[in-house]
């Protein structure tokens, strides 16, 4: 097993590379010391983007402590545990997984413009939801909402934006 100064990358700085790759298609992260690294600000957007087409929310300070991880459909990826552990909100995240049944989850929705997380979701005139987190990688402009799970098919939008809702990928789902 490879430790401290024995990691080594063929350009000199040392990194350590995983392939976290799988059914969704190549991915792989690259650590390097702080000292050595560049932040490529796209390659963060990118990969940011990626997790939010497979429901894994990034969320941002703003939205920290609004929502439970039902509302997150964090249990479709197997994220929190209602059996065991003591955390802050778990009382009502067992509660909602035994004695009833999540009303809201996420939804991925994607623009022709940029997408704030905190920014209403909106079916007319009437408010629908919130975008949770959002992310511009490539000229896509793609956010997670958290939405009602039963609710007709209609238009919406966020600020001045048109949306279009797409299926959550599966690459991520455990």
């Amino acid at each position: 097993m490879a430790q401290g100064s024995a990691l080594g990358g063929d350009d000199g700085v040392e990194t350590v590379e995983m392939d976290l790759g799988g059914d969704a298609g190549p991915r792989s992260l690259r650590m390097a010391l702080a000292a050595s690294a560049t932040a490529d600000a796209q390659a963060l957007a990118r990969w940011q983007a990626y997790d939010l087409e497979h429901g894994l929310p990034r969320l941002p300070a703003s939205q920290a402590g609004h929502w439970t991880p039902q509302q997150l459909s964090l249990d479709r990826l197997q994220a929190f545990s209602v059996k065991k552990g003591c955390y802050p909100g778990q009382e009502i995240v067992a509660r909602t997984h035994f004695l009833g049944q999540a009303k809201r989850g996420l939804a991925l929705l994607e623009s022709d413009a940029a997408l704030a997380a905190g920014t209403d979701v909106m079916a007319g005139a009437v408010p629908l939801g919130k975008l949770v987190a959002g992310s511009d990688a490539d000229g896509r402009h793609v956010a997670l909402a958290v939405l009602p799970l039963e609710r007709e098919a209609q238009p919406m939008s966020a600020g001045d934006a048109a949306l279009r809702e797409l299926p959550l990928r599966d690459g991520l789902r455990r």
